[in-house]
């Protein structure tokens, strides 16, 4: 639901008008949260009735999109405060309650009446977001500039709550790489939390040298965990708590480092261990600067840096603000220390909740995804998505249900063998998580005791709560298929429909305001209150115990027919398809996406859960391909006789013939997979 008006809160009169197909309804819908008519049985009511609230405006059937005017007439509001008196506006089931314009007096219906037209002007002059009804997520797709069909969405974000780990199969250019960035993108943070100082670089060195010290300095954090920087000793820095960021100036700003620990010279001159950490961590200044005694001899402070920030551009000075005065800088100190705040700037994939990457045809093993321990040299390699990785497990060790969600994109991940480089993690990914959510199973990454020490790379993970993986496939002769055994194990969605009507879409347009509050609403859903990707048994077993019976009898049914041809499916999917059910229902709610009816999550459910592990010839799927079409049918259709010509019959005339079809997204995908067989003797999901 969407409106210009700021929601109501308890206390006010609203009146929502239904707008279906490009008009607006003659019904409208009231509810009074109560100080602007105080009446106390409606006090009384409401206190009895806690779901009578804004929330539940959107949950009336058959209505593609309501608007909301907060009544400010007090005739209005007096004959509804009347309304209620007798009883006529009590609503059903906690709802808001429905009545015709025609309950109310002439006088009132002319203001009802202006109401509507003053609603319907903002909607034709409301440019992009035309007031119908859209779910949050199909909203925010389109306003980048994509129309993806709504179930598409639906699935997307519902799978990727679920299970955490989506495979996005089909047609090349059909938008799989930009659903899971857009989406990524979203749910990103670039806000920088931690005290910031900028300070200068203090040398007058040539732009090479300035990046050589600054790739010497990444390659110690990255083999060491942490490099050494000797900077002038003033106050301002010695009061600054760690972690706080450093900025660097050298005709602009580029770089900075995140300081977790400071060390006096004397605390470095008194002890001989960290005397020896601290020099190995300055070796890069010491290649290329002065030896650290030199450094000890003068009046300096020694931080242990353990990560470089990498800006996507140099910012110049005036990017910055003064914390004491709130004024832009125009030029920095030779020596001292700012206490800053950068202004809205994007900062690298350092920080990034997310990581893409492309899948190269010569991954043999999972080197290029975590790295590998080089003997020769005693160090660990690590990658980008290690960082991420490690970054998402910390986030959540520290912050638990505040932490965010990281996501892992990798693309075209059928261009090598998903067997081979993907292993490591398919394999934690079923072992189920423990009692704090993270994977029961470790990925092992090393057994050297100063790889952890000093790289902090630990020997093994587990993949914390908060991780989502999302993979492209692309199907053509170029690439490998996927064994069904790893459909099986990720929510597979399919982008097979093409509708070139009204393309190019034109990008919508929503008010910064509103999309963050899409972005706080889809993040707080998205996180389950903390738990991520945690399903307790708790959780399962209400998810199973709220699942319809109507769909269990279903499964059963099913199950039983598949067992036959040795087809069925075990406990696993069952339990998958009930958390679907329960979060795509759950989301749904809450107005992040958008379904039909309950029949059309549970048909999703069976088309991801069910339908990827056939893969055969037209001997080994034919008959239970066609028991499941029939489960698909409503209940007085059958198909006689089904034959390649009707197949292709019904395909051709599919938005005639889906009336036919209780479970549609189903019936249409065995259609498919039926033509394959009987066109050239085999099928597979994908």
């Amino acid at each position: 639901m969407y409106s210009n008006y700021p929601s109501p809160k308890y206390g006010n009169i609203i009146i929502v008008v239904p707008y279906k197909n490009g008009n607006y309804e003659s019904n409208v819908y009231v509810g009074i949260t109560s100080d602007t008519v105080k009446n106390d049985r409606l006090t009384e009511y409401l206190m009895r009735n806690s779901l009578t609230t804004w929330e539940n405006a959107d949950r009336f059937p058959n209505v593609f999109l309501m608007n909301v005017f907060k009544i400010y007439d007090k005739k209005l509001s007096d004959e509804i405060a009347n309304l209620f008196e007798k009883g006529q506006l009590i609503p059903p089931r906690g709802s808001l309650a429905k009545l015709s314009i025609d309950d109310f007096s002439e006088e009132n219906q002319k203001t009802i009446l202006d109401i509507v037209n003053k609603l319907k002007s903002e909607t034709s002059s409301n440019k992009g977001i035309n007031m119908e009804q859209n779910s949050k997520l199909d909203l925010y797709y389109k306003s980048k500039g994509y129309h993806f069909p709504s179930n598409i969405i639906s699935q997307f974000y519902a799978s990727l709550k679920t299970k955490g780990f989506v495979i996005l199969s089909g047609l090349s250019g059909t938008g799989k790489t930009k659903i899971a960035l857009e989406f990524a993108e979203l749910l990103k943070r670039e806000e920088i939390n931690l005290p910031q100082l900028l300070t200068a670089w203090g040398s007058e060195d040539s732009d090479e040298k300035f990046e050589c010290a600054i790739s010497w300095i990444k390659e110690l954090i990255s083999k060491n965990g942490y490099a050494i920087l000797a900077w002038d000793d003033f106050d301002t820095i010695r009061n600054t708590p760690e972690p706080f960021i450093l900025w660097i100036g050298k005709s602009g700003v580029r770089y900075g480092f995140i300081i977790s620990r400071k060390y006096s010279k004397e605390e470095v001159l008194n002890n001989p261990t960290l005397k020896e950490k601290v020099k190995e961590g300055f070796r890069w200044s010491i290649e290329l600067y002065d030896p650290l005694e030199t450094e000890l001899d003068r009046n300096k402070i020694f931080l242990e840096a353990t990560k470089v920030i990498e800006l996507n551009k140099k910012l110049s000075y005036d990017r910055f603000v003064k914390i004491e005065s709130g004024e832009q800088l125009k030029v920095i100190p030779r020596k001292g220390y700012s206490k800053v705040k950068i202004l809205d700037e994007v900062i690298s994939t350092d920080t990034k909740s997310y990581i893409f990457l492309s899948v190269r045809p010569d991954w043999r093993d999972s080197k290029q995804l975590l790295g590998y321990y080089n003997p020769l040299d005693n160090r660990y390699y690590k990658t980008p998505l290690l960082e991420l990785i490690l970054r998402a497990i910390n986030d959540y060790i520290e912050n638990k249900k505040n932490a965010r969600p990281y996501f892992i994109i990798l693309d075209e991940m059928n261009l090598a063998h998903v067997e081979y480089y993907f292993v490591d993690f398919l394999s934690v990914l079923e072992s189920g998580r423990d009692e704090k959510g993270f994977t029961r199973e470790t990925i092992k990454l090393h057994n050297i005791d100063e790889v952890e020490t000093h790289q902090k790379i630990p020997k093994e993970i587990k993949l914390p709560p908060n991780l989502y993986i999302i993979g492209t496939v692309n199907i053509d002769e170029t690439t490998y298929m996927f064994s069904p055994k790893v459909l099986d194990r990720a929510f597979t969605i399919e982008f097979h429909d093409v509708n070139l009507d009204n393309y190019p879409p034109e990008e919508a347009e929503i008010p910064k305001e509103i999309l963050l509050k899409f972005r706080d609403l889809i993040y707080d859903d998205l996180k389950r209150d903390g738990k991520f990707l945690s399903v307790l048994k708790e959780d399962l077993n209400n998810a199973i115990k709220d699942f319809p019976n109507e769909y269990k009898v279903i499964l059963k049914t099913l199950n039983k027919t598949l067992e036959v041809y040795d087809l069925h499916f075990g406990y696993r999917v069952f339990d998958e398809i009930c958390l679907f059910f329960k979060n795509a229902k759950e989301s749904w709610e809450n107005g992040i996406i958008t379904f039909e009816n309950e029949d059309d999550i549970f048909d999703l459910a069976m088309l991801m859960k069910i339908l990827p592990k056939f893969h055969g010839n037209r001997k080994k799927l034919e008959k239970p391909l066609i028991e499941i079409l029939k489960i698909c049918l409503n209940d007085e259709e059958v198909i006689n006789d089904l034959n390649l010509k009707i197949i292709i019959d019904i395909l051709k005339n599919w938005e005639n013939e889906k009336k036919r079809f209780r479970f549609q997204h189903t019936g249409k995908k065995i259609l498919r997979m039926l033509r394959q067989l009987y066109e050239i003797g085999f099928a597979s999901f994908s």
